[in-house]
C-alpha cells in the first residue's frame, strides 16, 4: 500500500460517539499480554447483514458524499482512516484472507497502524482477525455482533502480544511495549467506538444501494 500518508479531514458534520457510550475493560494478563474488552452501544438502524457486506465488500467501494467522492473506508471513519485492501491474489474478503489496513488513531501519525493482517474468521455473526508470529498469535481483533430490536449489538475484544512460547516475554515486553501504554490503549479504544457507532449515520443509506456497484453509492449527510 506504499507509505502512508493522511489525508484531509473529511467533515461531514458527524457527532461521533464518545468512549463513554460503551462499557469497556482494560486488562494487563498474568501472560505479559494486554487485551480491551468493548461492549458498544446499539449501532442504530443497522443489521448483521449490512454489517457482512460492509466488511466484504468496502476495499472496493467509493461513496459519494454531498457531490465529492471517497473510498469508503476515508468515509467510515472521516479523521483516522487512510487506505485499505485486500492483499489476496483472488481479492475476496473472506477466511484465509490477508488484509491491509492503513490509520492513523486519534489522527496522529504516533499511532499510526500500517499492517497486514490475516483473516482467521469470517462468518455472519462476526470476524476475526490477526497476527501470528513463530507460530504464537501475537495480535486477535474478534468482533462478534447480532441483531436486536432497534439495531445491532457488537462485543469487541483487543487481544495484543503472545500467550506462550518461549519469546513470549522478548515480544510482550520489547516488542509490544508500546501497545502497553496508557495512552495507547485509550486512543484504541476511542476510534473502535467512534468507527462503529458511525455505521449509523451512513450505512443503512448506502447498502439499500448496493445493486448499483461499482458506480459511487451516494450519501445524503442532510437525510442522516
Amino acid at each position: 500500500m506504499g507509505t502512508p500518508v493522511l489525508p484531509p479531514c473529511r467533515e461531514f458534520g458527524w457527532k461521533m460517539k464518545d468512549s463513554e457510550t460503551a462499557e469497556y475493560k482494560i486488562e494487563n494478563l498474568p501472560t505479559g499480554q494486554w487485551q480491551l474488552v468493548i461492549n458498544h452501544e446499539l449501532i442504530r438502524g443497522c443489521t448483521v447483514k449490512m454489517m457482512r457486506w460492509w466488511f466484504n465488500n468496502m476495499a472496493d467501494i467509493k461513496i459519494d458524499v454531498d457531490g465529492a467522492v471517497y473510498p469508503a473506508y476515508q468515509v467510515w471513519h472521516p479523521y483516522d482512516h487512510i487506505g485499505v485492501s485486500v492483499v489476496t491474489e483472488d481479492g475476496l474478503y473472506q477466511t484465509g484472507c490477508r488484509f491491509a489496513i492503513q490509520e492513523a488513531l486519534g489522527r496522529d501519525m504516533n499511532y499510526l497502524v500500517n499492517v497486514v493482517f490475516r483473516v482467521f474468521y469470517c462468518e455472519d455473526d462476526g470476524d476475526t482477525l490477526g497476527d501470528d508470529k513463530l507460530g504464537q498469535p501475537i495480535f486477535r481483533l474478534d468482533h462478534r455482533w447480532k441483531d436486536v430490536e432497534g439495531g445491532v449489538k457488537l462485543h469487541t475484544v483487543f487481544t495484543m502480544g503472545a500467550p506462550g512460547g518461549w519469546f513470549r516475554w522478548l515480544i510482550n515486553g520489547w516488542l509490544m511495549a508500546p501497545l502497553l501504554k496508557e495512552k495507547t490503549q485509550r486512543v484504541t479504544l476511542r476510534h473502535c467506538v467512534e468507527e462503529f457507532g458511525n455505521f449509523e449515520l451512513f450505512l443503512p443509506q448506502i447498502y439499500e444501494q448496493r445493486h448499483l456497484l461499482p458506480a459511487p453509492l451516494k450519501l445524503t449527510t442532510s437525510l442522516q
